[in-house]
């Protein structure tokens, strides 16, 4: 199977449910942070860490800083983290909660993804 090569420019929404748990602090986080050293995440990218936490938005900010300071050996500038984490929104929100998935109106993407 011939595998097809996505575009950077393609506009591109993660979601990543359990944000605060260990796979995204310890894995995911750091891989999205390698992604983004290397120039390979989308230049659309949205990210939108889910969790049970109920993170302000400097909460949020900061928690993955930390992560990325434990698990990245490099030296991480904070005008680098910055640049990353323009991609980056939080939502708090039980899995068993609907209202909880209407976190970000589709405005927003639209929005995000034409500036």
């Amino acid at each position: 199977m011939e595998s097809k090569k996505i575009s950077k420019e393609t506009p591109t929404i993660l979601v990543i449910f359990g944000v605060t748990g260990d796979l995204a602090e310890k894995k995911i986080i750091p891989s999205l942070w390698h992604l983004f050293e290397q120039d390979q995440l989308p230049s659309k990218v949205s990210i939108i860490g889910f969790s049970r936490r109920d993170f302000s938005a400097q909460e949020f900010k900061d928690y993955v800083f930390d992560s990325l300071k434990k698990r990245s050996g490099e030296n991480i500038t904070s005008e680098k983290f910055l640049q990353f984490f323009e991609a980056f929104t939080y939502q708090n929100g039980t899995f068993e909660d609907d209202k909880a998935y209407q976190f970000v109106p589709i405005s927003f993407f639209i929005w995000q993804f034409h500036h």
